[in-house]
């Protein structure tokens, strides 16, 4: 998960910015969800629908979230509690991380993130992903990471053949007659990479 918590506070303290989409979860235990609570983040607690609280209870430190617990007795006599909780009392439980992904959300939300996310599509993920689904870059049968680099510079350089070779049949046509095909190729291949640095260019203005 590159929106991890963790990941997203190392970025913060190297001073970098960052605009990864967040992951959105469904509620799926028929249950109220927990948008239905309001947390007061000076007090520490969680309101529910019926204006009861949930206080911090314990940390869950595998998964690194704050849970957060209702008295039982207002549970047990809450006229909500059918569409809430089939326990006891009702949980609710946050990630530690809480601030860090409110920062990010409100970076979302700017201009600038917008510009960022067409630059992802255009640029490295679509690379990316068709590196790890079709080229092999999501395991190496190598060790060290200078055998790694090495896996990753062919599964680059067979991208960016495939590339020439998909731009070179579009103008095949166009430009081979009277040309030795080794100049032809290398006319292609020149071309192939003035477009591609241009494109970059023109994504980063």
């Amino acid at each position: 998960n590159y929106c991890s918590g963790k990941n997203l506070k190392e970025l913060e303290e190297q001073g970098i910015t960052a605009y990864i989409p967040t992951q959105r979860y469904s509620n799926t235990h028929n249950y109220m969800d927990k948008k239905e609570f309001s947390y007061n983040k000076e007090r520490d607690i969680y309101i529910c629908p019926n204006g009861k609280g949930l206080s911090y209870c314990y940390l869950e430190k595998k998964k690194m979230v704050k849970v957060y617990q209702a008295e039982m007795r207002d549970c047990q006599h809450c006229k909500l509690k059918a569409q809430c909780t089939g326990n006891d009392a009702r949980r609710v439980q946050h990630t530690v991380y809480l601030e860090q992904y409110e920062r990010l959300e409100r970076l979302l939300e700017t201009p600038f993130a917008k510009r960022a996310s067409n630059l992802r599509k255009t640029g490295p993920e679509p690379l990316f992903a068709e590196a790890k689904g079709y080229n092999g870059l999501c395991k190496f049968m190598t060790r060290g990471r200078p055998n790694a680099q090495k896996n990753s510079y062919l599964i680059a350089t067979v991208q960016n053949l495939k590339r020439l070779m998909k731009y070179a049949r579009r103008r095949i046509a166009v430009e081979s007659s009277g040309v030795g095909i080794g100049e032809f190729l290398l006319k292609i291949f020149l071309n192939f990479f003035v477009y591609r640095i241009r494109k970059i260019n023109l994504l980063y203005q």
